[in-house]
């Protein structure tokens, strides 16, 4: 509706088109998203979020190497931006691109070690790569912050069952070296 009452504003377009891809339709979404860039472009607006929203709606329609692409024009239009940093790695995360990622997250957090939510987001990308001591070393980051930080706890309780599955493993293995089976 919103783009039905304000037709020459390229945010609402492209919020429309990650709207679409999150519902599935993909090729509606497309269309959304070639909408705003287009408005955009006719106007001489330059917006990251433009890019951002174009790159989720690739994700979500599995084209990485095109989405790879917009997040590089994020970068390019915010370059050395932190903030934009953690937004690729978070899109990456809601797109269960768990390897890609790292890249960025690690990069919010050696630019802004004190960084709770990026450590505890770092380790959600390690826990779900079966990654238990990464994981254990972003928690220990976290604790260092902020050992109140809420995300700490529900990072741990969701890491509990790879952790407990890394451990039996190591101990079942020191059990058949030594010839305890």
């Amino acid at each position: 509706k919103a783009c039905q009452l304000f037709p020459g504003i390229p945010m609402l377009h492209a919020a429309r088109a990650r709207a679409l891809a999150a519902g599935g339709l993909l090729a509606q979404s497309m269309g959304a998203s070639d909408q705003a860039l287009e408005l955009a472009e006719r106007t001489g607006l330059q917006v990251a979020s433009l890019w951002l929203d174009r790159a989720a709606c690739l994700l979500a329609d599995s084209q990485m190497v095109t989405a790879g692409f917009c997040l590089d024009k994020v970068r390019e239009l915010r370059p050395d931006d932190v903030d934009w940093e953690q937004e690729i790695g978070l899109e990456f995360l809601a797109s269960q691109c768990w390897s890609e990622a790292l890249v960025p997250l690690s990069r919010v957090v050696e630019l802004r070690p004190q960084r709770a939510f990026a450590w505890c987001m770092l380790a959600r990308a390690w826990r779900c790569l079966g990654q238990p001591q990464r994981v254990a070393r972003a928690l220990e980051a976290v604790e260092r912050i902020n050992p109140n930080y809420p995300g700490l706890q529900v990072e741990r309780r969701a890491t509990w069952p790879l952790a407990l599955g890394y451990w039996l493993k190591r101990i079942g293995k020191a059990l058949i070296s030594n010839g305890k089976t």
